[in-house]
């Protein structure tokens, strides 16, 4: 979560272009990268990322 959150505050690193999609398409890159690193597919990433997304909004203690 924290790789996905770095790319979405500073879609710079991760993005040559910097216009009002620069946020998302970071994120699919920083989710690209995790995926490859893990040898897992950007849809269980993506998966895994919504389940955490959900848990953090739902249970903000945990």
């Amino acid at each position: 979560m924290d790789a996905v959150t770095l790319a979405r505050r500073n879609p710079e690193v991760f993005v040559l272009e910097c216009g009002p999609d620069a946020a998302d398409l970071a994120e699919r890159a920083a989710v690209s990268d995790i995926a490859l690193r893990l040898k897992r597919s950007e849809e269980d990433v993506q998966a895994e990322l919504a389940v955490v997304r959900t848990a953090m909004r739902q249970l903000p203690t945990l």
